[in-house]
C-alpha cells in the first residue's frame, strides 16, 4: 500500500510498477488529500513508485507498507497443466491428521503468479478419504485430489472465507495426490486430510 500526502495546492496521481515496468495502478492525489493506492497479491519483490504533478505546487510525504501473508509459499514448482510433470515434480508429504498452511495468487514479474500448490498425502487405511482445505484473504478457488498415477478423482470449489471439504470415496491405504487451485484474489489456507475405516 503507498500512501502519499500532499501539501499546499499540489494535485496530480501516484503510480505503482513492476521492477520491469509494467504499470499495476494508479491512484489520483488532491490537494490536501491523503492518497492511497493498494497493489493487490505482489510477491516480496521491489516495486517502483512514481509520483506526479498534474497541478499547483507543494511538499508531500510518501510511505508505504506491505501486509504480508502469515504462512509460506510451497517449495516446489507451480505445475502446470501437465499432470504427471507437476507430480513429478513434489517436495512435500503430508501424513493423516497433519495441518498444512499456505498461501496463493502472489505475482512476481520473475516467476508469475502462483496459481497452484501440489502435495503427496499418505492415507493409512481402507477407507473414505476426506480432504479439507479452509482459504482466508480473497481466495476462491478449487481442490483436485489425484490417484498418484495422475488419475484425477474429483474436485470441489473452493470459496473464499469457506471452509471446503472433498471426499474419496473407497481407497486403499495409499499415497495420493492433493492440488490447491487458485481461481482469482489471493491468501493463505490450511489443509488437512483424515480417512473413515471401512470396518
Amino acid at each position: 500500500m503507498l500512501t502519499v500526502n500532499p501539501t499546499g495546492t499540489l494535485t496530480g496521481f501516484i503510480y505503482l510498477y513492476e521492477k520491469n515496468g509494467t504499470l499495476i495502478g494508479f491512484s489520483q492525489m488532491n490537494q490536501n488529500a491523503n492518497t492511497i493506492f493498494t497493489g493487490l497479491c505482489y510477491a516480496a519483490d521491489t516495486l517502483a513508485a512514481r509520483i506526479g504533478h498534474s497541478g499547483g505546487c507543494g511538499s508531500y510525504t510518501a510511505s508505504f507498507d506491505s501486509a504480508a501473508p502469515a504462512q509460506a509459499g510451497d517449495v516446489e514448482p507451480n505445475g502446470n497443466n501437465d499432470v504427471l510433470a507437476s507430480i513429478d515434480q513434489i517436495q512435500e508429504t503430508y501424513e493423516e491428521g497433519e495441518e498444512w498452511t499456505r498461501h496463493l495468487g502472489s505475482i512476481d514479474v520473475d516467476t508469475g503468479q502462483d496459481i497452484q500448490d501440489w502435495f503427496y498425502i499418505v492415507s493409512p487405511e481402507d477407507g473414505d478419504v476426506v480432504l479439507t482445505v479452509n482459504p482466508t484473504g480473497t481466495l476462491p478457488g478449487f481442490i483436485y485430489p489425484y490417484e498418484k498415477g495422475g488419475t484425477q478423482i474429483g474436485s470441489s470449489q473452493m470459496n473464499q472465507n469457506t471452509n471446503t471439504i472433498f471426499i474419496g470415496l473407497c481407497y486403499a491405504a495409499d499415497t495420493l495426490v492433493a492440488r490447491i487451485g487458485r481461481s482469482g484474489g489471493c491468501g493463505s489456507y490450511t489443509a488437512s486430510f483424515t480417512t473413515s475405516d471401512l470396518s
